[in-house]
Formats: C-alpha cells, structure tokens, sequence
C-alpha cells in the first residue's frame, strides 16, 4: 500500500506516468494507422484515375494492361520502344487519340459497327469469318435433292477469345472499344488520303541530324567550305535511316512536312542549305535542297504521308479542344501511381 501512496501522493510523478503512457498509445495508433492507410491505399489504388479525357475516366488498373499490350506488342521489355520513358507516353497518347475517335471521327463520316469489330478480333485470333447460310432456292424451281448435312463444326471463337482477354487483363468491353479505335483510326487515314491531291508542291533534299545545336553552323560552315555534304552526313549524322545514304531523304511532298521545317526548306534554292532546330526534341536538321517541283505527281506512298500529317493534325486540333487530366505525365504527373504502374508491368 505504500507504493500505491507514494504514486498517488506526488501529482507530477503520475502526470509524468500518464504522459509516457499516453505517447505509447498514440505511437501504437500512428502505426496501426499507417499500416492500414498502407493496405487501404494498396488495395485501392488500382481503381484510382490514371487518365482523363473530358468526362471519360480510366483507371490506373487500366492503363497498366495497356501498358502490358502494348510492350507486348513492340517486342517485349527489352526493346527501345518499351522503356518506361517511351512507352508510359505513347500508351497515354493511344487511350487519349481512341477517345478523339469516338467523339469525333464521325466529323470525317466515318463509323465502325459491332460486327467489323467482332470481324476484326476474329482476324486477331486467326479465324475465318463465320460460314453463312446458303441462300434458299427460289419458289419456282424444282426443289433438289437434299444433300447429306454435315455435322457444324464448333465455333472455337468464344473459347480463343475467352483466353485472349484472360491474357491480357482486359474486359470484353475495353478489348472491343480497342479493336474499333484501331479500325476507326485506319478509316479516317483511308477518307484523308483519298483528299489529297495527285499533285503537289515537292522537295528532293538530303539532311544531316544532330543532338548539339552549337555544332550546326560548324558543319554549314565546313560544307559551305567546299566539303561534300554526303560525306560529312556519313561521319556526322545521327539520323540512322539516312546517314548510310549521305543524308539522302528523297521527294517529300510539302504537305507530309512538319510546317515549320517545309518553311525551312522550300525558302531554299536547289544546292542552298539550311537549319532547321525541332522545338520540342531539340533536334538540329540541317538540310541541302537538291531538286524542287512545284507541282510533283504523287504515288501512293506520298500520298499515305500527306495523309497521316493531316491526321495528326486533326487529332491535335481535337486534342486542344479537351480537357485532359494525365497522372502518368512523366513530368507532372503523380509519381505514386507511376512507380505502381512500372512495378506491375517491368
């Protein structure tokens, strides 16, 4: 009983007690409660917003499958193309540019219906389209001889189809919405390109790419100099597909340009050179105009960059026009959710 008066009898003491006491308990809650916001944030955090366009929402469940299809799709995990840094962007690019094509892809009269969708997968799957029933025979013709009826053979559709979603993670739902945004984006290219011209303003040039602005008026010194353009585009060039050749591009019609750049090069005579420095890579081209014709006929293939240029550009027009919410914004972005993503997908 001593002790039990002693404790009582000096007030600070207790008070010291209760406050030690009281930090344990509170300590324990902050724990216990960060462990559970822990759990609580882990479980929901698939469902959470990953992207935004206008009023359709996308889940970050979502776009990681997206994100897993699409590395799938451009040679697995150790390609160039699938790195985070290239990949997280072009599959925001994708989802945003199908939600453009839902909207507005009927601005250019173009539609997809549910069976060139169903067709579509079929395709996918490596599947003939379903056998049709023969016609019936007219009232007025003798009925013939009715052949033995083979026995159908099952329709293996649901079950490929079946597995193909499980693969990939996606709902019936998502999956179609995909395939229709693939065959709305091949029509709209296809009504765009049957607009362009047979005749257009074009170009023959070679180009030399470089990373380090500061070298370009060196190396348009060197050339101006008298040094040959393709020899120094050989030894200076980064731009792979072109330095083998010298530099050499090609005819490019003025329409398949970056507006900017055919600013550049159509201000030049044949044998003049130029610079040209892209905003948002910081690429300096510089560029040798070696032929021009103001009114070139067009082949095919010209004609399927001229219109895959103004199929960009209606997408960007389009693009401006929405309000878009993007947390996998490498650089503004909610970097949570993107190391969430990446975990799951790498």
């Amino acid at each position: 009983m001593a002790g039990r008066s002693d404790l009582w009898g000096h007030p600070g003491r207790l008070a010291a007690l209760l406050g030690v006491v009281l930090l344990l308990l509170a300590g324990a809650g902050l724990a216990i409660f960060s462990v559970a916001r822990g759990y609580w944030e882990e479980f929901t955090r698939p469902g959470s917003l990953a992207l935004q366009v206008a009023d359709s929402r996308y889940s970050l469940r979502y776009f990681k499958e997206r994100l897993a299809l699409y590395v799938q799709q451009v040679g697995g995990a150790g390609s160039q193309a699938a790195q985070p840094a290239n990949a997280i962007p072009s599959v925001a690019d994708r989802i945003i540019e199908e939600e453009i094509l839902y909207r507005y892809a009927g601005e250019l009269g173009v539609s997809v219906s549910p069976s060139e969708i169903e067709e579509a997968i079929r395709e996918r799957l490596g599947l003939l389209p379903p056998a049709e029933t023969p016609p019936a025979q007219g009232g007025d013709q003798p009925p013939s001889p009715t052949p033995p009826v083979p026995s159908p053979t099952p329709d293996p559709f649901q079950q490929l189809y079946s597995q193909e979603l499980e693969r990939t993670g996606l709902t019936d739902e998502e999956y179609r919405r995909i395939v229709g945004g693939e065959l709305l984006a091949q029509k709209a290219l296809d009504h765009l390109q049957q607009q362009v011209p047979d005749n257009m303003e074009s170009v023959h040039f070679r180009q030399i790419v470089l990373q380090e602005a500061a070298r370009a008026d060196q190396i348009i010194g060197r050339i101006q100099g008298g040094e040959d353009f393709a020899a120094v585009a050989r030894q200076e060039s980064i731009d792979t597909r072109t330095r083998g050749q010298g530099g050499e591009v090609g005819w490019v019609p003025r329409g398949a340009m970056n507006d900017d750049l055919a600013n550049v090069i159509f201000a030049l005579e044949p044998g003049g050179v130029g610079k040209y420095i892209h905003p948002e890579t910081g690429l300096v081209f510089i560029v040798q105009v070696l032929e021009k014709d103001s009114n070139r006929a067009l082949g095919p293939g010209e004609k399927q960059l001229v219109a895959l240029k103004r199929y960009r550009d209606w997408v960007q027009e389009k693009r401006r026009g929405l309000t878009i919410v993007n947390h996998m914004d490498l650089a503004n972005g909610d970097q949570t959710k993107i190391r969430w993503v990446v975990d799951q997908v790498y």
